[in-house]
């Protein structure tokens, strides 16, 4: 596989089904707990490769916006 190819498949797995990349990683982290949940619980060599959750990495997450209110907003707030 190429250099770069897993990042290349993300951007496509969220671009292609239309997916925030927060989404995607949601998706992951609960996929990654049923995984881990079935590696714990079923029987040995129903997962011969293992948790197929754990090769793949979270998409990156864009900077949060900083909101604030207003100095004319607080003081309507606080009365």
């Amino acid at each position: 596989m190429p250099a770069g190819a897993p990042e290349i498949r993300k951007l496509r797995i969220s671009g292609v089904l239309g997916l925030q990349a927060a989404t995607v990683n949601n998706h992951l982290a609960h996929l990654s707990a049923l995984f881990t949940w079935i590696t714990a619980h079923a029987p040995d060599g129903l997962l011969r490769h293992g948790d197929p959750t754990k090769k793949v990495t979270a998409l990156p997450l864009p900077t949060p916006q900083v909101r604030a209110l207003a100095a004319a907003s607080i003081a309507a707030l606080s009365g």
